[in-house]
C-alpha cells in the first residue's frame, strides 16, 4: 500500500472557474429569489415572471458549470456523481463508515486518484470527522471489498 500511496502526485488548486464553496454560496442568493417566484406564482403578471424563471435558470445552470464549459464538456461532478448516484446504490452494503474507502481503493486500484484531495481523505466515524492518510482508506477497503 505505501508504494502506491509514494506515487500519487499532489494535484494543484482549481485552475479555472471557482471552486465548490462559491457555488454553494450563490445557490442561497439564487433560492432568495426562486422561493419568492414559486410562491407568488400565480400572482405575478405573466410575462415578468416567466422572464424572471428564465434569468433564474440560466444563473443556476451557469452557477452549476462554476463558470467554465469543462464542467458541462469534459469533466464528471464528482460530488453530484458521488452523492446522487454512488451513496444511494450502495448505502445499504456499506453504509457511512465504509462507502468513501470503497471509492478511494477503487479509484486507486484504476488508475487513481482521481480526486484532489492528495494524500489524505476525511475519514467518518462514531467520533466525527477525522483527516487519514490514503493508506486507511486502503485497508478499509480492501476489508469491505
Amino acid at each position: 500500500m505505501d508504494l502506491i500511496l509514494e506515487h500519487i502526485p499532489e494535484i494543484p488548486a482549481l485552475a479555472w472557474g471557482y471552486s465548490r464553496d462559491v457555488s454553494e454560496v450563490w445557490k442561497i442568493f439564487l433560492l432568495l429569489f426562486a422561493v419568492p417566484l414559486a410562491l407568488l406564482w400565480r400572482r405575478l403578471p405573466r410575462l415578468p415572471a416567466v422572464a424572471l424563471l428564465a434569468l433564474l435558470t440560466a444563473l443556476s445552470v451557469t452557477n452549476y458549470t462554476r463558470l467554465s464549459g469543462k464542467l458541462l464538456f469534459e469533466r464528471v461532478d464528482t460530488y453530484d456523481l458521488i452523492h446522487y448516484y454512488i451513496n444511494t446504490r450502495y448505502f445499504d452494503e456499506l453504509g457511512y463508515y465504509d462507502l468513501y474507502p470503497a471509492i478511494i481503493t477503487a479509484d486507486i486500484e484504476n488508475g487513481g486518484p482521481h480526486f484532489r484531495s492528495g494524500n489524505v481523505f476525511l475519514d467518518q466515524d462514531d467520533t466525527g470527522h477525522h483527516i487519514q492518510p490514503l493508506s486507511v482508506a486502503l485497508a478499509k477497503g480492501q476489508e469491505v471489498k
